[in-house]
């Protein structure tokens, strides 16, 4: 049970990606603009905000949240160095996990 909980913040932002993206097509870019070009569009709410940009804003989130379960998890451990390389390895993790949808699929 130990190892379950400590692999959670490791499959948490794989595990809601698909998720994310589903909603994201079927609501999120028809409310907000999918930020294709910026100057030209509008969109529902007539806010700057477009989904691309709360893309960016979900990933940053879930990956604070995924380094906060890290920290509590990290209790766990009872070498300090464990709880820091374990935490790093999350925030590492939840990086690489989210810098495709940081980078490569925003529209420049």
């Amino acid at each position: 049970m130990r190892n379950l909980k400590l692999s959670f913040p490791f499959w948490l932002i794989p595990t809601l990606t698909p998720l994310y993206l589903i909603l994201d097509s079927a609501l999120l870019v028809k409310v907000f603009g999918c930020g294709c070009v910026p100057e030209s569009q509008t969109n529902m709410l007539n806010v700057a905000l477009n989904a691309n940009d709360l893309k960016r804003i979900v990933f940053a989130v879930l990956l604070v949240l995924v380094v906060f379960l890290a920290v509590m998890f990290s209790r766990d451990f009872e070498k300090k160095l464990s709880r820091v390389f374990y935490c790093i390895g999350v925030f590492a993790a939840g990086f690489v996990a989210n810098a495709p949808y940081w980078l490569i699929m925003m529209w420049k």
